[in-house]
């Protein structure tokens, strides 16, 4: 028995051995397809896009904070029409615009609620 467990222990230990070498290679490895190769420099300025894009929520989040509450607040007000909300649209705008979020999502859940 002793030999036995001489045995595993000596296998575990080579075991751990070989693990903690191939984890020390596998970190000086480069990581996610890097190459050993410098990377390609960024591209100049004048080569980057500036063109506006408008997102998929319809919300220009290009424009300043005026025009995007100017352009918003009307639509909000003629979607709570009707409502006890109705007026708020500047103050849904507003919020829409200080977190990021959707200009539609806050009215939306509004009127669920009411």
């Amino acid at each position: 028995r002793a030999e036995e467990e001489a045995r595993r222990q000596a296998e575990a230990a080579a075991a751990a051995d070989a693990a903690a070498q191939a984890a020390s290679e596998r970190d000086a490895a480069p990581q996610g397809g890097e190459s050993s190769q410098p990377a390609a420099p960024a591209p100049a300025p004048a080569e980057i896009d500036a063109t506006p894009t408008v997102e998929p929520d319809g919300a220009d989040w290009t424009s300043d904070e005026a025009t995007f509450i100017n352009q918003w607040a009307p639509r909000i007000d003629a979607y709570l029409s009707g409502s006890p909300l109705y007026g708020y649209g500047v103050n849904f705008a507003q919020a829409a615009w200080d977190y990021g979020v959707d200009p539609r999502f806050s009215p939306a859940i509004s009127m669920w609620s009411s």
